[in-house]
């Protein structure tokens, strides 16, 4: 074998057209001639091709997971109040339902507690939009 001033294998006997060589076109060139050669590139390939089905697999469970979890999310609260540092002290703001203010521990709540929490005091959300 001989390599011509592209690096493409070629051969006395059967010259590489390099126009195929250069479109990226398979040739009789592009596989080792060797049938071991040829059986260890065909158990990679095959190894190389399980790994991808599943890999593709694993990628439309976790999509299909994610779907039916958007889909049993409950609706989001149209009124919050954001609660205190602990289970049992007051809450400490009311928020419109989504307010990205509101933090971790908030309990949705109907419009008329959120009223009835403000009428006492509770401070109401800035950053909430009116």
């Amino acid at each position: 074998m001989l390599r011509d001033f592209r690096g493409v294998h070629t051969s006395e006997d059967r010259p590489v057209d390099p126009d195929l060589t250069l479109r990226g076109e398979p040739t009789d060139h592009d596989l080792p001639p060797a049938l071991p050669r040829l059986r260890t590139l065909e158990t990679w390939l095959v190894l190389t091709l399980d790994r991808v089905r599943q890999q593709i697999a694993t990628t439309e469970r976790r999509e299909q997971e994610r779907q039916r979890g958007e889909q049993a999310r409950p609706a989001t609260p149209d009124w919050i109040l954001k609660g205190g540092l602990n289970r049992d002290s007051p809450p400490v703001a009311v928020h419109v339902g989504g307010c990205h203010m509101a933090g971790k521990r908030w309990r949705g709540v109907p419009r008329d507690v959120a009223l009835r929490a403000l009428s006492e005091g509770i401070e109401a959300c800035g950053h909430c939009p009116a």
